[in-house]
This record gives C-alpha cells, sequence and structure tokens, in this order.
C-alpha cells in the first residue's frame, strides 16, 4: 500500500465520495481529488455493529465518511488510483 501523501482532513476537506461499487460485503467509494488524484476506499456493510442504521448514498461529502477513510487506511484497503 503507497503511503498517504497528504493528510485525511486535507484529504476529505471540500471534497465528494461517490459509490462506485460492491463486491463481497464491501462498498467501493472514490474521492475524485482537487489535487487530480483519485482515492478509493471501502466500507464493510457486513459489519453490522459498525454501520447500525446507516444509509450510504450514491455521493457523499467525503468528511461525512471520514470514520470508513480511516478504517480502509488501517486495514490496508485504501488505495490511490491516479
Amino acid at each position: 500500500m503507497e503511503k498517504l501523501e497528504i493528510s485525511i482532513t486535507e484529504l476529505v476537506k471540500n471534497q465528494t465520495a461517490e459509490f462506485e461499487f460492491y463486491r463481497s460485503g464491501k462498498l467501493y467509494y472514490n474521492i475524485n481529488h482537487s489535487n487530480g488524484n483519485i482515492y478509493q476506499f471501502t466500507v464493510d456493510v457486513e459489519d453490522k455493529d459498525d454501520i447500525g442504521f446507516a444509509s450510504f448514498e450514491k455521493t457523499h461529502k467525503a468528511l461525512n465518511l471520514m470514520r470508513y477513510v480511516n478504517k480502509s487506511i488501517k486495514d490496508e484497503t485504501f488505495l490511490k488510483l491516479k
């Protein structure tokens, strides 16, 4: 996994996360960052204790999904696509 070259705050501030696809119990979201890079993170929807009754829309403010960005970095599913 490539090290994140910006802070998590900079990653999500004034950015949008868009749902890309679902595979094996995970939602995949992309942040098309204003710096020209695309970052991808996952949301584990099988972890019912974590997601509870959360709603996941096609588009979110990235800041509202920061919890899942952090988890994705920690479990090494966070990717820099471009």
